[in-house]
């Protein structure tokens, strides 16, 4: 008999360690493009870290930055950036919102996250009525998804969560569908899942081994959370979003 636990998957680097922040704290660049989903675009996205960092998990402390140009792709910058506009990897390009890691191969610390929300989809900041929030709905439900909920699970990815493929409820399903709000709200699942994987995290500087050396930087994981790597080689590490529309086009 197969035991389903609904938990979001985990990624581990080649020495058995999860991939997460080993930093205290980290800082996230705001692009000028967000400003492009709608307006609060930006506070919808901020509010969907705070949810997370608000749960009790032993997180990094979070500084948000703006920043202007950022472009999405494989290769790090040394700047976690979120923006808006068109997907155009390979096999993502119809995902509402794709978020990239990048992560020592070697010890799955993260040093670089970046998320991006598709502008092909039509986003806004929907009505929610059991969730305080200083917001204003800035768009009715019909044929809208909720940023503040896709910003929410996106940022799961950002600390090191995989999707969940069984608790629908839950904030880290791997789909969502248009009105829908639920994923603002963090299920169990969500949370004890988030704070086992930072619960002995190190408290070592990121991006320095015990030397004091620069530890090498890659990437690791896989879109589904299941990465491989092959030696010393990093992998791309892609985790995203999908609607139930896209993800019904996309098996028809």
């Amino acid at each position: 008999m197969q035991i389903v636990s609904g938990n979001p998957t985990l990624k581990k680097g080649s020495d058995g360690d999860a991939v997460r922040w080993h930093a205290k704290a980290s800082k996230v660049y705001f692009d000028a493009s967000l400003d492009n989903a709608g307006k609060h675009a930006r506070e919808a996205v901020q509010l969907g870290f705070g949810t997370w960092v608000g749960s009790g998990a032993k997180l990094p402390n979070l500084n948000f930055d703006s920043t202007k140009g950022a472009k999405f792709g494989q290769v790090p910058n040394g700047k976690s950036e979120v923006m808006y506009g068109p997907i155009t990897l390979a096999g993502h390009e119809n995902d509402l919102a794709l978020t990239v890691t990048f992560s020592d191969p070697k010890t799955g610390e993260v040093v670089e996250s970046d998320m991006i929300f598709n502008s092909k989809h039509p986003y806004g900041i929907l009505p929610y009525g059991g969730q305080a929030t200083n917001l204003p709905n800035t768009a009715s439900c019909e044929q809208k998804y909720d940023l503040q909920s896709v910003a929410t699970h996106e940022a799961g990815h950002f600390f090191g969560l995989g999707e969940d493929f069984d608790d629908k409820p839950a904030t880290m399903y791997y789909t969502t569908g248009r009105c829908e709000t639920n994923k603002r709200v963090l299920q169990g699942s969500d949370e004890t899942t988030m704070s086992a994987l930072y619960l002995s995290a190190t408290t070592q500087a990121s991006g320095d081994d015990a030397s004091g050396e620069t530890t090498a930087k890659g990437c690791g994981g896989a879109r589904i959370g299941q990465g491989q790597t092959n030696g010393s080689v990093p992998v791309l590490s892609l985790l995203g979003l999908l609607g139930f529309v896209a993800w019904r086009r996309r098996r028809s």
